[in-house]
């Protein structure tokens, strides 16, 4: 018996230094992995950062380019518009002069509507010259008056 306790542990002793020698070998490839791991996590947040650093100054850049269009835009769009406005103000001088001509138009046509009513009240009707006409000619013919 004893010799199998001493078997047993000589067993146990060999186990236990395979264990530690396991668990050492085990802690030592899980550092070298976490280390590898972390390299490349740090590789990778560097790579990524500049990555981000480029689509930034990219972004920047056409923010740029679009805010110089719209400017220009802004300009092109101003000056039409100065332009549209200049035209409205000659239309608008070409509006006042109408305006002033048709004033005097109405002016003359008021004047002349007054004339033909002062015509019309010193003409004679043609019912009433007709009827005069036709009272000579009777007294024309009673006086033996020949025309």
């Amino acid at each position: 018996m004893l010799n199998k306790a001493k078997k047993q542990s000589v067993t146990l002793e060999s186990l236990d230094k395979k264990i530690d020698l396991l668990a050492r070998s085990t802690d030592k490839k899980i550092d070298e992995l976490a280390r590898s791991t972390d390299k490349k996590i740090d590789e990778l947040a560097r790579s990524t950062d500049k990555k981000i650093d480029e689509l930034a100054r990219s972004t920047q850049s056409s923010f740029q380019k679009v805010n110089t269009l719209i400017e220009g835009l802004a300009r092109i769009t101003k000056s039409r518009f100065d332009e549209v406005d200049k035209r409205f103000d000659e239309v608008d001088k070409q509006f006042e002069l109408i305006d002033a001509r048709l004033d005097r138009m109405d002016a003359r046509l008021a004047m002349l509507e007054k004339d033909v009513a002062l015509l019309r009240e010193n003409l004679v009707r043609r019912d009433t010259i007709d009827d005069i006409v036709a009272r000579l000619e009777y007294l024309e013919k009673k006086m033996g008056v020949k025309v």
